[in-house]
């Protein structure tokens, strides 16, 4: 919070003094600036709760999900004659995240045509 308290009396202080120099004060009154204010403030307040409620959710959800690479399709289960969900790299660590190399490799696999004899 401190950041944007920061940016608020600097950036945006600065920022709308020079377009209130530049078009004139009769383009934003001072009730329209706090009616903007309240408004961003009530959004602000409620993304906070939202995160609240939502992030433990997904962290459960993420935790007990299989991690697969590929894209879900409807009916590509039994379509495909290939598995498309590729392990991470067999180096990591369980319960580590993947390096951005491992998942890149495991894109590219992905895509790659099954190999003919």
């Amino acid at each position: 919070m401190l950041a944007a308290e920061q940016l608020e009396q600097n950036e945006f202080a600065a920022a709308l003094r020079d377009l209130l120099l530049v078009h004139g004060p009769e383009l934003l009154s001072e009730s329209e600036l706090l009616e903007i204010f309240r408004t961003e403030e009530k959004r602000v307040a409620d993304a906070a709760v939202l995160a609240e409620l939502i992030v433990p959710q997904l962290v459960r959800a993420l935790s007990t999900a299989p991690l697969s690479l590929s894209p879900a399709r409807p009916g590509a289960a039994a379509s495909s004659a290939r598995d498309t969900s590729i392990p991470f790299s067999r180096t990591a660590a369980a319960g580590t995240s993947p390096m951005i190399a491992d998942l890149l490799d495991a894109m590219l696999a992905s895509e790659r045509p099954a190999s003919r004899p």
